[in-house]
């Protein structure tokens, strides 16, 4: 299996499945107090995720807020040249995780993505593609409405609030604190819409979500 799908396997999967459910899920609720607001009851995939990028605890948020059907189907784009760079750090990473390596340069990210959520795999994105180091606002990567586009699939908004406070870029470990997690509406472009125009409006979302 290559990278991208060698994580989807069965046995991969309930190993998965049990280390978010028994250990990942309940310690980030514990220690960060995960609170949910907005959103569906009744999400469905296959999903493209889709939410702002501020530390490394909006992954493990994002996985404790979400529904355990919809959390077991979920792949986590991950930054190629930082979590793939050692091959032990990138296996665990999509073994505990789900991660599977993004470039952020080229199409072989998008590439994977569109593969997985044809195979029914939810998939989890940070369009602004870092963390930054800063609260400025990052502007969305043009990435995603052409994945958006080439799929047609229905897109999750998310907005993180409180991970920069707790774990910012260059602090060794985190702090305690609340976490919250606001869930949009799931949404599907208009055929007419151009890449271009889908960034943009998913863009708005989130930064509406943020408020």
């Amino acid at each position: 299996m290559t990278g991208c799908d060698w994580s989807r396997s069965r046995p991969a999967s309930l190993v998965r499945c049990a280390f978010q459910d028994g250990v990942l899920v309940p310690v980030v609720r514990a220690c960060f107090g995960v609170r949910t607001a907005g959103g569906e009851s009744n999400l469905e995939g296959a999903l493209l995720i889709v939410a702002n990028h501020a530390s490394h605890l909006d992954t493990p948020a994002i996985l404790a807020a979400l529904p355990p059907h919809i959390r077991h189907r979920t792949a986590v784009a991950a930054a190629a040249d930082y979590f793939y760079r050692s091959r032990l750090v990138g296996s665990a990473a999509s073994l505990g995780i789900g991660t599977f390596a993004f470039a952020r340069h080229g199409r072989d990210g998008t590439t994977c993505a569109t593969r997985l959520l044809a195979d029914g795999w939810n998939v989890l994105l940070f369009p602004q593609g870092s963390r930054g180091s800063d609260p400025t606002w990052q502007a969305f990567r043009a990435g995603v409405g052409h994945l958006v586009a080439d799929t047609g699939v229905g897109v999750l908004p998310l907005a993180v609030s409180g991970t920069r406070t707790l774990w910012p870029r260059g602090q060794r470990f985190p702090r305690l604190g609340p976490i919250d997690i606001r869930f949009g509406q799931v949404w599907r472009p208009a055929p007419d819409l151009s890449p271009c125009d889908i960034v943009s409006q998913l863009e708005a979302q989130v930064k509406e979500l943020l408020k």
